[in-house]
């Protein structure tokens, strides 16, 4: 410091023995601003800094334009600003900085030996502002001058990874400010560029640029959905831990970065570790000593919402009250008009509407609600977290307007919520790609939701809705693994019932199908739009890449001539040809309303179901018991019996009569009801739905027209595929498993098909599945709540290989489409979580989809005795109508009703000796007896299914 502070008087003492008109005048004051200079950096004294400014500029004023320095001098003017702006935050400082910046770029010629440093140097300081202020300008301004840098900049330059690293992160900042996708893909290109330019980990910066990989990777993760890239990134950055790094800061920007990708994956798989370990990685960024205050606040922030998601888990009020007091202090550190205020302002609020539902003190939820308002205030109006901020206002009012009752409070929750749909449509009339909207697609879908179950204006509700909906797609983009596509569409259980309750409140039932079709069976539509469209394009590229390439493909292909509606929703006049084998009815319950819709080959129509309600139905699945008498009773007053009627079906026919054919698809928690088996069976009574009908389901009416577009060749395989599992690993014995591929090996031989009984392994059986005509399963089946994919039978490697639905759906059989699937196993056609009941992905759809034309199953557990007499009648019944489409339903539909006539028989009997048995015992006992009847368990019979065309 002593050599410092002589260099430093020698240069005062050369500036004051000279004039200013000295031809060494610039020269001598710009050697004592750099000696200045050296001195700030040493000691951070602002009075020295505030001098070397002064003289500095004094330089650069005495210097001509030409003079070999004058670059030099303006760049370190530059950085003099800057360091006085960290220092003491003013925006003067920064400004000038920037305007200092572009005279000096203004003033080099490209090849300027200074031209880089001019450029990256003027790309930091527009960066600076734009993280400070937000200014969209800023931060293309910066993108422009980085971008001309690094297209400036040799492959081999030494500070070319730098300079893809800054790029990256501009790039970053737009997307997260606009959400084009676009800039998001090419940050994590540049970034791995730049990771792969730095060799075999030798760099420094290495640690600093997986860490912003992993960061980006996150950010894909949570507008994807994809769990994969969320894993990538926590590996990456993990990695960056592992490396020796330079600095207690780096090591703090780095496990931030870990912490959070640790509780985003905990939002994802609810794995509570996770969150443990992210809070305490954060807390220490959060307690490591950081001079820049934007860092941590940002740690405190990011600590806060960690602890407000474990007390969402745990309900540990400390850790909300910790969370709150974080958000104050992460508020405090920053100016009142600093762009991250809006975010802080933001979680703050939601942490006070927590704490309200504890307290039960309004003043906590007034002030959340201020909060969120001051956020919203805070931040630009096309700012892609708007949206979010808006669904977060909305809670709040709807929670005080609950507790309140005000008018004013549900009013303005309904104008919060129809702000983001109405975001949406502007976007729209702007002409902007429905798939690059800047708002989270999730949040606006959830807005939705919420929208049309409170406003009254039910036109406004319907235009939010089909604007909504079209959104679907990208909540499944092609790039996404078959479980990120499952998770996704769970979070929107129920939209497209209530979509279309308000399209039918609207009397538009064209608009009410075309958001069910939407809706309905979406992953397994686009499963199987995909299976052979783009099965070699994915062996050879990432699936984004595929994903992006098949959506411009059906794009071009909708150009073409009567090509206009390919892979969409079909439209009326096709649903009423799809009748030409029997009516459809939809039956659709929401919160809204309950609502059946009848499509005919004359005519499509409405009928209201005023006897059902989702609230009824949710009791229904809570009891359990989906198919008692009392269950089928109450389903044919509230569904089946309105429906039939309306369509004519009024009168019980006889096994020789011509039969009429419904196809029921049934939309959410009514799709675990077996409608078909609905009616008053005890006493004999007429209204059946299997005594005016037939009977068969459908997961849409897409499916059902794209089954009968796929005709069994007369030329195809005749192998009969049939599998026995009396035993299997881990499950109950089916000792009447072998007995019934007895009984289907017999009629499958007399049908002069060819019976193969493969070795009960996956692979023998997937392998027999390919020249199969005929598909016959005796054994357990498993369902997998979490995700039905997953879903399986049970084979003899069950342990080690099931056979999944993913499985099934990865054979390609429609080139030579088998006839039919019988899973004779437990609940083949069951979707156990109410978050998965829109998809109807379970192993009997997943056969439907593999190419089946035929499928009957289960939806639940079944007799293993039942299942025998079950089969030979369904298969006698097909025999006898010569393998036809008709054939199987009919031949299902004639053994459901002989074996429900049984069972009626054996009641009979039942109810005759219970009479006797009354007349000896007491009246107690006999009251026991009559309620045990009651409790009866379902019938057998009841739980098998068609799906077919």
């Amino acid at each position: 410091m002593d050599d410092l502070e002589t260099t430093i008087l020698e240069a005062r003492k050369a500036v004051e023995a000279a004039s200013n008109d000295d031809p060494d005048w610039s020269n001598l004051l710009a050697t004592l601003a750099v000696r200045l200079g050296d001195k700030c950096t040493a000691t951070k004294d602002r009075d020295h800094l505030e001098e070397a400014i002064r003289i500095c500029r004094e330089a650069v004023d005495a210097t001509e334009s030409d003079h070999a320095d004058r670059i030099n001098r303006l760049i370190f003017l530059v950085y003099l600003l800057n360091d006085k702006f960290m220092l003491a935050g003013e925006m003067d400082d920064l400004d000038e900085s920037i305007s200092v910046a572009q005279c000096a770029v203004a003033e080099m010629p490209e090849g300027h030996p200074q031209f880089l440093i001019g450029l990256t140097t003027l790309s930091h300081r527009l960066r600076d502002k734009f993280a400070r202020i937000g200014a969209a300008p800023d931060l293309e301004k910066a993108i422009a001058a980085s971008s001309q840098a690094l297209e400036a900049m040799p492959d081999n330059h030494q500070d070319r990874p730098e300079q893809l690293g800054e790029l990256s992160n501009l790039l970053a900042s737009r997307y997260s400010s606009t959400g084009a996708m676009e800039d998001l893909e090419r940050a994590i290109q540049m970034v791995k560029n730049g990771v792969d330019s730095m060799g075999h980990g030798n760099d420094s910066q290495k640690p600093l640029f997986l860490q912003h990989l992993g960061g980006l990777l996150g950010l894909k993760s949570l507008r994807t959905g994809s769990l994969a890239d969320l894993e990538e990134g926590i590996r990456v950055v993990g990695e960056a831990v592992a490396m020796p790094l330079s600095g207690n800061d780096n090591r703090g920007v780095i496990l931030n970065a870990l912490g959070h990708l640790l509780a985003s994956r905990y939002a994802v798989t609810g794995a509570l570790a996770d969150l443990n370990e992210a809070i305490s990685l954060t807390r220490q960024t959060v307690d490591t000593p950081c001079h820049n205050q934007t860092v941590l606040s940002q740690r405190l922030g990011n600590l806060a919402v960690q602890l407000q998601q474990r007390f969402l888990r745990t309900k540990a009020a400390a850790d909300l009250e910790e969370s709150s007091q974080l958000s104050k202090r992460a508020m405090e550190m920053l100016p009142d008009d600093h762009p991250d205020q809006s975010r802080h302002q933001h979680d703050l609020g939601i942490k006070l509407a927590r704490k309200f539902t504890i307290t039960n003190n309004m003043a906590d939820l007034d002030e959340g609600i201020r909060s969120i308002r001051l956020a919203l205030e805070g931040m630009p109006h096309d700012h892609s977290n708007r949206a979010v901020y808006l669904h977060s206002l909305a809670n709040g009012l709807i929670q005080k307007g609950s507790e309140t009752f005000e008018p004013t409070d549900v009013n303005e929750w309904i104008a919060s919520w129809g702000r983001a749909p109405r975001r949406l449509c502007s976007e729209q009339n702007r002409g902007r790609a429905l798939h690059q909207p800047n708002a989270p697609t999730l949040c606006r879908i959830q807005a939705c939701i919420s929208l049309l179950s409170i406003n009254p204006d039910w036109k406004e509700s319907l235009k939010a809705a089909k604007l909504v909906m079209a959104l679907l797609p990208r909540l499944t983009p092609r790039s996404l693994d078959n479980e990120d596509r499952q998770n996704s569409l769970s979070e929107i259980a129920g939209l497209a019932s209530d979509a279309a309750a308000v399209a039918i409140q609207c009397e538009d039932v064209a608009a009410a199908l075309d958001l069910l079709e939407q809706a309905q069976g979406l992953l397994g539509a686009s499963l199987e739009e995909i299976r052979t469209d783009v099965l070699d394009l994915r062996e050879a590229l990432r699936r984004y890449d595929a994903g992006k390439e098949f959506d411009k493909l059906v794009e071009h292909v909708r150009q073409l001539p009567n090509f206009n509606d390919f892979l969409r929703a079909p439209g009326m006049a096709a649903m009423q040809d799809a009748t030409d084998r029997g009516p459809i009815a939809i039956v659709n319950a929401s919160v809204i309303h309950c609502d059946a819709i009848l499509i005919l080959q004359d005519r499509i129509q409405t009928i209201s179901l005023t006897g059902l309600s989702l609230h009824t139905i949710e009791e229904k699945v809570l009891i359990g018991d989906r198919g008692s008498p009392e269950v089928l009773e109450w389903l044919w007053d509230t569904v089946t019996g309105p429906v039939l009627d309306a369509l004519g079906f009024s009168q019980p026919l006889s096994e020789d009569d011509e039969w009429p054919h419904i196809w029921w698809i049934p939309t959410g928690l009514l799709r675990q009801f077996p409608l078909h088996a609905a009616g008053y069976h005890r006493e004999r009574r007429t209204e059946a739905v299997i005594d005016r009908v037939m009977s068969s389901y459908g997961s849409s009416v897409k499916a059902i027209l794209r089954g009968r577009e796929r005709h069994v060749s007369p030329k195809g395989a005749t192998n009969a595929i049939l599998v026995a599992m009396e035993h299997t690993p881990a499950r109950s014995n089916l000792p009447f498993a072998d007995a019934e591929i007895k009984v289907v090996s017999s009629l499958c031989a007399s049908m002069g098909l060819n019976v193969v009984e493969p070795h009960r392994l996956k692979e023998e059986v997937m392998t027999g599945l390919q020249s199969s005509m005929i598909f016959h399963f005796a054994g357990h089946g498993s369902t997998n709540q979490d995700d039905p994919l997953e879903s399986f039978l049970c084979l003899e490697d069950v342990r080690s290989n099931p056979l999944r639905v993913a499985d099934l759906l990865s054979l390609n059989l429609k080139e030579n489409p088998p006839f039919l699937a019988y899973l004779s196993a437990c609940g083949t056609s069951r979707i156990q979580q109410e978050r998965h009941m829109d998809e109807s992905m379970h192993l009997v759809s997943a056969c439907q989809l593999a190419g089946f034309r035929h499928v009957v199953g289960t939806l639940w557990e079944v007799n293993d005795e039942i299942c025998v007499e079950m089969a030979r009648i369904t298969y006698e019944g097909i025999r006898d109508g010569k393998m036809t489409d008709e054939s199987v339903c009919r031949g299902l539909h004639a053994a459901i009703r002989r074996l429900r006539d049984s069972w009626l028989d054996e009641l009979q009997r039942e109810g005759s000796n219970r009479e006797d048995m009354l007349d000896m015992l007491g009246r107690d006992a006999s009251l026991a007896i009559i309620q045990k009847f009651r409790k009866a368990p379902s019938p057998s019979w009841v739980p098998f299914v068609h799906y077919g065309v």
